[in-house]
């Protein structure tokens, strides 16, 4: 049995559309928050938005920051547990639920090792 098989944590990656900054690379969904939101109202607000699902918001991770050449992000990854729905692809191409172990035979862009890593410490602590 491999460590994908036998991961009992699921993530939800989605697949960036054409014609965007690393099309059809994966990515975890959200997106920018809006004046007078907090990270915690986006995260909820983007997933209904791009997938129609309801979730809470349970963990902070890491901040991540990087430079790429077209420009500097800087990411606050939540950590949610699904309350409703069944993920549609309403603002992203194509969704998926993938093993923690899995991760890396997804092609995301650079900021996301960090947050994977960040993801997989976040876990060790909980045991």
């Amino acid at each position: 049995m491999s460590l994908a098989q036998a991961d009992p944590v699921r993530v939800l990656i989605t697949r960036r559309p054409a014609g965007t900054v690393y099309a059809d690379y994966w990515e975890f969904p959200g997106g920018k928050v809006e004046t007078g939101e907090t990270i915690e109202q986006a995260v909820v607000r983007e997933l209904a938005e791009e997938l129609d699902i309801e979730v809470e918001p349970v963990a902070a991770l890491e901040v991540v920051e990087h430079v790429y050449p077209h420009g500097h992000v800087v990411l606050h990854p939540r950590v949610c547990r699904l309350v409703a729905g069944e993920p549609r692809n309403l603002g992203v191409v194509e969704h998926c639920w993938v093993g923690v172990g899995e991760l890396e035979e997804s092609r995301f862009p650079e900021a996301n090792d960090e947050l994977i890593a960040g993801l997989r410490a976040w876990l060790r602590e909980r045991g």
